[in-house]
């Protein structure tokens, strides 16, 4: 779980296997994009939600970076995918 300026952004489960619940403790506008280690986007939605939850099947095991954005304020946080 990473806290940025009383920003929550966490990840659950992390690892994921079949999906993942990224949680924020707002409902405005947010837009996620995830990179995977080589910085490609493979990932991006706005959503007003709390929580968005990410099916993680077709993804490859390994490391993820979960970007919040949410107006001018960006939230990071990582998570990993096992098989």
């Amino acid at each position: 779980m990473d806290k940025n300026n009383d920003y929550l952004l966490r990840v659950s489960p992390n690892p994921a296997h079949e999906f993942a619940c990224i949680y924020t403790n707002n409902k405005s506008e947010k837009k996620i994009s995830i990179f995977n280690a080589e910085g490609t986007l493979i990932f991006e939605k706005n959503f007003f939600e709390q929580i968005i939850i990410i099916e993680t099947q077709s993804l490859s095991a390994g490391a993820y970076v979960v970007n919040v954005s949410e107006g001018v304020n960006k939230y990071v946080t990582k998570m990993i995918i096992a098989r």
